[in-house]
């Protein structure tokens, strides 16, 4: 039965699947996004925040000005100013990231190997306990996998196609992520 129901999928409903999955992941990151107080690193990016759209520096409380995560930091400042300062807005744009990167694993895995394993990576992805809580939290982690996944899909896309383009976009991308967390040296390599 779950043979004929994978041959008979098609591009078209290959979308509507991949819709039920962003459904499903939604629900369960945006389930009790706000009811939570910020935790300390929460409270340090929203002091960063709260500066920043304050007095265009990001600085903690004690004083010191801190540019670590700078782009998670920017977008999140967004999110702030459209949805005013509260925790649901603070930790939106986490959310936004983690429902990206399961597009990208779908997509991805749907090219490297098939509709069925791009079905059952982002599925997997959209129901993670790890990965939820990571999309659910005011750090930049949930932008950094996203970033970090990114980079190493334009670099597969430029491998396979050698257009320059891809390569210039994982340049791009390599560079945001190491302004967004630390060990985006790795990327280096």
């Amino acid at each position: 039965m779950y043979k004929r129901i994978s041959e008979s999928l098609d591009l078209k409903s290959s979308s509507w699947v991949l819709l039920g999955i962003l459904v499903v992941a939604l629900v369960l990151r945006l389930n009790g996004l706000g009811d939570h107080s910020v935790w300390i690193d929460e409270a340090g990016t929203s002091s960063l925040v709260e500066t920043f759209l304050n007095y265009g520096v990001p600085q903690y409380p004690s004083g010191e000005v801190s540019y670590r995560s700078m782009p998670y930091i920017l977008v999140t400042s967004l999110s702030v100013y459209i949805f005013g300062m509260s925790d649901f807005a603070l930790r939106l744009p986490s959310v936004i990231f983690g429902l990206s990167s399961i597009i990208l694993v779908f997509k991805w895995s749907e090219e490297l190997f098939d509709l069925k394993s791009a079905i059952l990576a982002s599925g997997l992805l959209s129901i993670s306990s790890w990965h939820i809580a990571m999309s659910q939290n005011a750090r930049m982690y949930a932008m950094f996998s996203f970033l970090y996944l990114s980079t190493f899909y334009l670099l597969f896309r430029y491998e396979k196609s050698s257009r320059p383009r891809y390569l210039l976009l994982t340049g791009i991308l390599t560079i945001l992520s190491l302004l967004t967390h630390v060990t985006g040296y790795i990327l280096l390599f």
